[in-house]
């Protein structure tokens, strides 16, 4: 995580019979990363050494240094919004035993905790370290998050700087990109919980690693647990996401993850339909989450030939404030870039509500409303825009940042 620069600026000026303790914290929209880096003055390394040294070798084994870690681990808590996390420590490294004797080595231990689905909105994490209270000095900082979900508002530290408290908010704000592309998956039945197993545990995890942005997971029901799998990404460019995805594809994260989880779930897709989607300059998106959950209306329209900006400005201006007023939000829509198998341009929309009953009102309504009934006899008194509507219901998976 960087902490050189802090060690740098700190280990020359603590006490030489304390031990230092400083401590970077990364936070992610579903991980909490921590580094401590112990540096212990020259009058009390040889303590430490005889502590880590438990075969009295002369030397710290890498079995030596994971246990030594998990007893300063013992003593470091961390609680989002009240409830405990579970840390799992993920790397030691001990500097020689002569360095730590000269004052100049140090002990890293880096731990991550996983936080699960964390919903959209300000919370509060709060670390405290107890190691050694009364023999050290201690300093703990966070860095500036790399996800651009994720946003630090507050940080406060007690006097000696135990216990830190920070608060950020978490969205799901995604800026004006170029470029979106959905995916639609065909489960095979009694697999659902298949697909969310392997989505949720490695490959989303490992998307981000590689920087793909997905807006959000969706499900929608079919029978015996297959159905519809959806997920909406987004990128500067339509190059950009080919990169990433290669990179992911590539990762061996990913490869292991993703041989494990076909070992133990078998075949799980029986088709998958990419839509490359092109963003229209008068298209306005609102990924913000809700605090109240919600559930999600896609659509997909087959446009007749020669109607695509007919029907792209009555959706535009019309259709989504009457939709809105009749309690369904609009997120986005988009062109896709490929024509459906009709040869029809196909128009991409993605409302939201309440629950999917009440989509089904606000639907009805809408199409009861005289204003709607009104634009709707004026922009086809030259023929009908469109064709069918292919149309899902979707509620949102567990990771997906969209709620």
């Amino acid at each position: 995580m960087g902490c050189s620069l802090l060690l740098a600026l700190t280990v020359q000026a603590h006490r030489l019979d304390e031990l230092l303790q400083a401590t970077l914290i990364a936070l992610g929209p579903d991980t909490v990363g921590i580094e401590i880096n112990l540096t212990p003055g020259v009058e009390i390394a040889q303590a430490l050494i005889s502590r880590m040294d438990t075969n009295r070798d002369g030397a710290i084994s890498s079995s030596e240094a994971r246990d030594f870690a998990a007893e300063v681990l013992q003593f470091v808590g961390l609680k989002l919004d009240g409830r405990k996390l579970t840390l799992e420590q993920t790397g030691t490294s001990v500097s020689p035993p002569g360095e730590l004797r000269a004052g100049v080595g140090f002990i890293h231990i880096s731990a991550t905790a996983r936080l699960g689905s964390v919903p959209v909105g300000e919370h509060q994490l709060r670390y405290e370290n107890s190691y050694l209270k009364g023999g050290s000095a201690y300093l703990v900082n966070a860095l500036v998050p790399e996800s651009p979900v994720v946003t630090i508002l507050r940080q406060d530290r007690d006097e000696r700087q135990t216990v830190f408290r920070l608060a950020y908010a978490l969205t799901t704000n995604v800026q004006k990109s170029g470029y979106f592309e959905l995916r639609l998956y065909d489960v095979t039945s009694n697999k659902l919980d298949g697909v969310l197993e392997r989505f949720r545990e490695t490959v989303e995890p490992v998307r981000r690693k590689h920087g793909i942005k997905t807006v959000g997971y969706w499900t929608a029901a079919g029978t015996t647990n297959g159905g519809t799998f959806a997920y909406l990404m987004t990128a500067a460019s339509k190059e950009e996401l080919q990169n990433q995805e290669k990179e992911f594809g590539a990762d061996p994260q990913f490869k292991e993850g993703y041989a494990a989880s076909s070992r133990k779930h078998g075949k799980t897709v029986d088709k998958i339909t990419t839509l490359p989607l092109i963003v229209d300059a008068s298209a306005k998106f609102d990924f913000v989450s809700s605090k109240s959950p919600r559930v999600f209306d896609l659509r997909l329209y087959s446009v007749f030939p020669g109607k695509l900006d007919a029907f792209r400005n009555r959706w535009r201006d019309h259709a989504v404030p009457l939709y809105e007023r009749h309690g369904l939000k609009s997120l986005g829509w988009w062109v896709a870039e490929n024509k459906d198998a009709a040869g029809n341009d196909v128009l991409v929309c993605l409302l939201a509500g309440g629950t999917l009953s009440g989509i089904q009102k606000s639907i009805g309504e809408f199409h009861q409303d005289r204003e709607w009934q009104r634009v709707e006899r004026e922009t086809e008194k030259d023929g009908r825009l469109r064709s069918q509507v292919e149309a899902f219901k979707l509620t949102p998976t567990d990771f997906s940042l969209a709620q």
